[in-house]
């Protein structure tokens, strides 16, 4: 037996589940940085003492 007093909702009524107001999740910045340059003497006199040891 088929129920025919069913309610059906009008084609211009939204159906389902709408969620606003959310950001989408941003990425980490990538930044990548070389110096040139010359290196330290502290940077060196570790460098030669943990070598040395």
């Amino acid at each position: 037996m088929v129920n025919r007093n069913k309610k059906q909702a009008p084609a211009d009524e939204p159906v389902g589940i709408v969620i606003a107001g959310v950001k989408p999740a941003e990425d980490a910045p990538r930044f990548v940085a070389f110096v040139w340059g010359p290196v330290p003497e502290a940077e060196l006199q570790a460098t030669a003492a943990t070598k040395a040891a």
